[in-house]
């Protein structure tokens, strides 16, 4: 099956496919596993991951039977393909966020503070000021600055805060300095974001950790509407 195929057949469920769909616009995808409604797919952007998007459970269990998992990352699956995993394979790392989408017929308020964009040179400052180092690395972060869209705000030239977008457009890396909180700067990044964003017709989400009480706050106060679980997770290969 070709890209514009299967991301034909994703648009069927816009909102449970953001994701993937984003993954598959932005990044190179070199494998397409297909049960009927459910696809799985393997895809590279800072390491190779696996995509999986089932709306039936037999169908997502013959696709995972089916797979040989050379690949062992996955991203933004939900509690059913994580569960099986974890029923198959050891775990080595899971990280789980609560995603987050935007209605397009939601407005922005108005700016309270210039914002500007970020710069490639700037990968090596917010990798330092980032929690995770686990997950992701500068070249990452650096690739995602080149391609855009970004924000941040910088005062004496040094920058407060900022945010940018991931491999499959999910808003994401937002962070204040802690001298720099409580003046609405994250508030000002997230709007930048959701504005550049809408500029270039693209669907608004973004994937919060349960415990981050503030994003997830700012996310409600802007809009967002809960969606629902996902994780990423890297298994050990071998069977339990």
């Amino acid at each position: 099956m070709k890209k514009d195929n299967l991301i034909r057949k994703l648009l069927q469920d816009k909102r449970k496919n953001c994701s993937m769909i984003g993954f598959i616009k932005n990044n190179n995808i070199f494998r397409i596993l297909q049960k009927n409604n459910s696809f799985l797919i393997e895809g590279e952007s800072d390491r190779k991951w696996v995509y999986i998007s089932s709306d039936s459970g037999n169908e997502l269990n013959k696709i995972m039977n089916e797979y040989d998992y050379n690949i062992k990352s996955f991203a933004s699956v939900e509690k059913d393909v994580v569960r099986l995993l974890k029923n198959r394979f050891q775990i080595k790392w899971i990280l789980t966020a609560i995603r987050y989408y935007l209605p397009l017929k939601r407005i922005m308020p108005e700016l309270k503070n210039k914002v500007v964009f970020l710069d490639p040179g700037d990968a090596d400052f917010i990798y330092k000021n980032i929690n995770y180092h686990k997950y992701t690395d500068k070249i990452y972060i650096k690739r995602q600055i080149e391609k855009g869209p970004t924000a941040a705000i910088r005062l004496n030239g040094k920058l407060a805060g900022w945010g940018l977008t991931h491999d499959d457009n999910a808003l994401g890396m937002l962070h204040v300095l802690n001298e720099y909180r409580n003046r609405g700067f994250g508030r000002d990044i997230t709007i930048s974001l959701i504005n550049q964003m809408r500029g270039l017709n693209l669907d608004v989400f973004v994937n919060i950790e349960k415990d981050n009480f503030k994003s997830r706050q700012l996310a409600k106060k802007l809009g967002f509407q809960r969606d629902r679980e996902i994780s990423w997770l890297e298994i050990v290969k071998g069977e339990k």
